[in-house]
């Protein structure tokens, strides 16, 4: 995978074990048998692995995968690389945006997956807008549509994400 200039691997990386990534740090994955370490700070649409299989043959989920290139009915609107704390995401259209722009939500939440993304990197030092810390911020990127990332998404024009009031929690 590749790296943000603004989330390299930072040292010392772990000696074992997984790190997730935030807005200034690669994510580090140890393969199962801990002798190849993986880092980076781009992550990979999970719904486009044309392998992939879920325990359940009854599973809901088969219907999102795109198993081949034709199957992408939004190639332009479909992202293949996206910059989320971790190497893979199934993010989907009713999943709501993370409110951390430092460290995007845990990668071992099994709901809300594109809250992985949209950290505050590149375009805007990370430890200022997030205060070095993990706060919760509100979402810059509001009143953007998220794109085609599942393969039954609907969105064809640009249409609001949902708004969090920041007093609410």
């Amino acid at each position: 995978m590749g790296i943000c200039p603004a989330a390299p691997l930072r040292n010392p990386p772990p000696a074992s074990g997984n790190r997730q990534g935030t807005a200034d740090q690669a994510w580090v994955r140890w393969t199962s048998d801990q002798k190849t370490m993986l880092f980076g700070s781009y992550g990979f649409n999970g719904w486009l692995y044309s392998d992939m299989q879920f325990p359940d043959p009854d599973d809901p989920r088969h219907k999102l995968l795109f198993a081949t290139e034709t199957s992408i009915q939004k190639p332009a609107q479909t992202p293949v690389f996206l910059d989320p704390n971790w190497v893979g995401l199934w993010p989907l259209e009713t999943d709501h945006p993370s409110r951390d722009l430092y460290a995007g939500i845990p990668f071992a939440v099994p709901t809300d997956s594109i809250a992985m993304v949209g950290m505050a990197r590149c375009a805007v030092p990370a430890r200022a807008v997030a205060g070095g810390t993990n706060i919760l911020a509100t979402l810059p990127i509001e009143r953007v549509a998220p794109l085609h990332a599942a393969r039954t998404s609907q969105r064809d024009v640009p249409t609001m994400l949902t708004s969090f009031d920041r007093d609410a929690t």
